[in-house]
């Protein structure tokens, strides 16, 4: 299967699915605000692409038990 949307039989054109980073975040929100004005409900997808803060610079900080939460949450945060 193609990297295109499964909505084609609905629109006149296929929408595309699009790489997001943040050189092309800014663009690419827009073409979503400009879909929300047309339709009802956009689905979007996101992915967590790694760890940025290293989990041994936490673990000062956290209990234990807490540490792969505060891990994730800090790297998405």
């Amino acid at each position: 299967e193609d990297r295109e949307s499964n909505v084609k039989g609905l629109l006149e054109q296929p929408i595309p699915i699009v790489d997001v980073w943040a050189d092309n975040f800014e663009p690419q929100l827009q073409a979503l605000a400009a879909l929300a004005r047309n339709y009802s409900v956009i689905a979007f997808d996101t992915e967590f692409p790694g760890s940025v803060i290293p989990k041994t610079s936490l673990a000062n900080f956290y209990a234990e038990d807490e540490l792969d939460y505060q891990h994730i949450w800090h790297n998405v945060e």
